[in-house]
């Protein structure tokens, strides 16, 4: 009788660890489901996390602008990004769209206001988005599958659980110092307004916006 590769090494096989175990569990019952004839659902949560994943790992989100905001998009998402990060983040791009609009209004600077813009037609977490990235906040936002998205061959089964441990929580550096620093800037303004100086504060303004640049740091893991 033929002996395995471990006896022949004079070795024990390693036991599988109980993650693992459960995993091969989920994933048996799913396919089993699928071959039983039972639709294969996805809810949009899980087609945006795996989104994520595969354009992470793929390296896509380094060169595209596209990916990397389907990945924020996800990263800025109440169960990665804290809600302060992300009132900070969508403040910002309230308070710079409110400079825009109401550029060479004598009154602007009082109605300026560095608060979250309110019936955005997206996601607070899709605005956060195309915010960072540098989109227009508020337009359509695209999920459909493209590139090395769309799947080739025989769908597999969703499994519920499947992206947990293998995305990071999301870190947002220095939204909070610029929050600040914005309003500062326009509560200076107003006193040089009425002061009567309102030569600078056009320019000061406008430079201030569009010195802004944000930045979403993330991990994902393979395992």
């Amino acid at each position: 009788m033929l002996k395995g590769a471990y006896k022949r090494r004079g070795m024990k096989p390693h036991s599988t660890s109980d993650s693992y175990r459960r995993r091969q569990e989920k994933v048996s019952k799913a396919k089993a489901r699928a071959a039983g004839g039972r639709r294969l659902t996805t809810t949009t949560r899980q087609e945006h996390k795996y989104q994520m994943i595969k354009l992470v790992l793929s390296g896509r989100t380094l060169r595209e602008t596209k990916a990397m905001m389907k990945a924020v998009a996800v990263a800025a998402t109440a169960e990665y990004m804290t809600e302060r990060d992300k009132n900070n983040l969508l403040a910002l791009e309230g308070g710079i769209n409110s400079i825009a609009m109401t550029r060479n209004q004598a009154n602007q600077l009082a109605m300026i206001r560095f608060q979250p813009r309110r019936k955005l037609p997206v996601s607070r977490a899709e605005a956060v988005a195309q915010f960072v990235m540098g989109g227009t906040v508020g337009s359509k936002f695209d999920w459909t599958r493209d590139g090395n998205l769309i799947r080739r061959g025989k769908p597999n089964p969703s499994i519920k659980g499947s992206s947990k441990g293998k995305i990071g929580k999301t870190r947002v550096i220095g939204a909070d110092r610029v929050l600040k620093d914005f309003r500062n800037l326009i509560k200076a303004l107003r006193r040089i307004e009425r002061l009567g100086d309102r030569n600078a504060r056009g320019s000061a303004l406008q430079k201030a916006s569009r010195g802004f640049r944000a930045t979403v740091s993330q991990t994902v893991s393979k395992y």
